[in-house]
């Protein structure tokens, strides 16, 4: 390729190798949610849910507050990294709905989210778990765990 034919590379700029000397822009970077702080919502929060909604919110609205409170300073990337245990596991992870609990999946048929393929597991302490929809930067609560019924168990 003679000199006269060669396209500059510009970094965050795109450009067409096949005869077209225009330069494309990128006027925005894709958006990395993980780069960002976390969000909560309860909108789609199961109150009438007996075991994980409304009723526990209330027994562990200290536990949720502070569980909440612990992760604000972090960025997800930071959050799904966390890890506990001599073995390192993860804290916080996706769990996908065949590694729910059969209750746990049932549940999700009765409140109309069975299209949903993966939920989100936030780790407080123990066995207690957050669980709802990672959308974005935003969590949406779904479940108030804190004795870990919703996703199984490796015995």
């Amino acid at each position: 390729m003679s000199k006269k034919n060669r396209q500059k590379i510009v970094p965050g700029k795109a450009t067409s190798r096949i005869g077209d000397s225009r330069e494309v822009v990128l006027k925005e970077q894709p958006v990395s949610y993980d780069k960002q702080k976390p969000s909560w919502r309860f909108a789609r929060f199961d109150s009438d849910c007996a075991d994980w909604g409304l009723d526990t919110l209330k027994k562990e609205l200290e536990s949720v507050l502070g569980c909440l409170r612990s992760y604000e300073d972090h960025t997800w990337q930071s959050i799904k990294t966390m890890t506990h245990g001599k073995k390192g596991k993860t804290k916080n992870h996706t769990v996908g709905i065949n590694k729910l609990t059969k209750k746990g999946r049932r549940r999700l048929n009765d409140i109309k989210n069975d299209d949903i393929e993966e939920v989100f597991s936030l780790r407080y302490n123990g066995l207690f778990r957050i669980i709802g929809l990672l959308r974005g930067e935003i969590l949406y609560i779904l479940w108030i765990d804190p004795n870990h019924e919703v996703c199984e168990t490796k015995n």
